[in-house]
This record gives C-alpha cells, sequence and structure tokens, in this order.
C-alpha cells in the first residue's frame, strides 16, 4: 500500500479492477497508519455506492472487502509480516 498512496488513482484503479473481475474473491489493503486505512474504506465505499445506486450493478457479485492497519514494525521482516497476516486471516478460514 505505501507505493499506492501517493496516487489515489492507483488505488481506485485497484477497487475497480478488483469490483469488475469476476474471478476476485477477496479485495483486502493494508495500510500504514489509520488514517490512510480510513482513506481506503471512504474511496471503496464511494465507488460501490455510485457502481449499486447509479449504475445498478448487483452488489452480490462484488467481492469480499476488508482494509487492516498493519504497523511497519508489524512487517519488520518476512516473518513477522506473515505471522500478522494470518492472525488478520483466521477468521476467514
Amino acid at each position: 500500500m505505501d507505493s499506492e498512496l501517493g496516487d489515489e488513482n492507483l488505488v481506485i484503479s485497484d477497487i475497480i479492477q478488483s469490483l469488475l473481475s469476476p474471478n476476485a474473491h477477496a479485495v483486502i489493503f493494508i495500510s500504514p497508519t489509520e488514517e490512510d486505512r480510513r482513506r481506503v474504506d471512504d474511496l471503496v465505499e464511494v465507488i460501490r455506492d455510485n457502481l449499486i445506486e447509479e449504475m445498478k450493478a448487483d452488489e452480490k457479485g462484488f467481492p469480499y472487502k476488508e482494509s487492516w492497519h498493519m504497523s511497519k514494525q508489524e512487517c519488520k521482516t518476512p516473518e513477522s509480516t506473515r505471522k500478522a497476516l494470518k492472525e488478520k486471516l483466521e477468521p476467514w478460514y
């Protein structure tokens, strides 16, 4: 997410691509700060709402959406990142 934070268009592109892809089952954004996580959530909601309300898109076809704040400390090494992701993904399985 760090690489996309400076350009909202990249985040919007990822969101639209996932919403329109029949093979996407989940969209997960990992943000370095809580503020960034809220910004991504806002973008997702605006796009979803517009597609559903204005363009009459079928909400049932949209992938599950989740966004998490994960600190740089949690993701300092590949092992710590894997552990943090496992904890967040555990409820899904």
